[in-house]
């Protein structure tokens, strides 16, 4: 499994800064994938796999819009940063076959948590520099929810992102398992890995991501459809607007697609 620097997460932020920016230049969105590696997620291992090929294949399928992906894994008792860089560039099949063969260690779900949090406001801070267009995050989690942190230290967090996920600041999937009822609960969409139907309800959750990502048009005909666009060279303004529209229509398309509400 490789792990990036910190020189190397540099040099992305430091790209991000620096990217020559226009008119034409595409809107960015962040995604961010934690990936539980810790020895009770052993069980789920083909279904971790499935949730990385699908979120690349079908986001890699959406135009005018940049994503840069941030992939932490869990593995051996620390979070530790497996991916930094541009979604196009990232070959999943080639880092599927970097992760470990079995599954270890602790799963300290705060540190991770709070590491990918710092990266993902790296990336925005990046974008205010270089002055492109970004809109709130796509952050996924893919854990059984058994943090083996003190439960102390992960309350603030929680609250923070379940506000992050009521407030627009954040679009939160959790792939997690039914036998979780005293896991942690980020309040974000929820999508069964244990279940028959899991492999459809995975796909269709990220068909829900990729239509919701492929239009500023509010699929829902709501009341962000009667809101006039503000034009791209107001950057804050048309990337709070994307955000709005982002948010509206994942709830619409999920709800839809998978037949769960969030």
């Amino acid at each position: 499994m490789n792990e990036l620097s910190s020189v190397e997460i540099s040099e992305q932020i430091y790209r991000l800064e620096n990217m020559k920016v226009g008119v034409m230049t595409n809107p960015r969105t962040p995604l961010c994938i934690i990936l539980d590696l810790s020895g009770s997620m052993e069980l789920y291992k083909d279904q971790i796999k499935s949730i990385v090929r699908q979120t690349v294949n079908h986001l890699k399928a959406v135009g005018k819009r940049y994503f840069t992906l941030i992939i932490i894994g869990i593995y051996r008792d620390r979070s530790r940063v497996l991916y930094f860089g541009e979604l196009r560039d990232f070959d999943a099949e080639a880092f599927i076959g970097t992760l470990p063969l079995m599954c270890r260690g602790h799963s300290p779900l705060v540190s991770a948590f709070r590491k990918a949090d710092t990266y993902l406001g790296e990336v925005m801070k990046a974008c205010e520099v270089s002055k492109q267009i970004c809109t709130i995050p796509f952050f996924f989690i893919v854990t059984d929810a058994k943090c083996t942190e003190n439960t102390e230290r992960y309350t603030g967090i929680l609250k923070t992102l379940s506000e992050d996920m009521a407030y627009n600041r954040k679009i939160i999937v959790e792939c997690v398992t039914s036998d979780n009822e005293d896991g942690v609960d980020f309040g974000g969409y929820k999508i069964l890995m244990d279940q028959e139907d899991s492999e459809k309800t995975i796909i269709n959750c990220m068909k829900a991501l990729q239509l919701a990502s492929s239009t500023d048009v509010d699929a829902t005909n709501g009341p962000f459809d009667q809101v006039s666009r503000p034009p791209k060279n107001n950057r804050v303004a048309y990337g709070e607007y994307l955000s709005h529209i982002l948010a509206t229509n994942v709830l619409f398309y999920f709800n839809n697609l998978t037949g769960r509400d969030a």
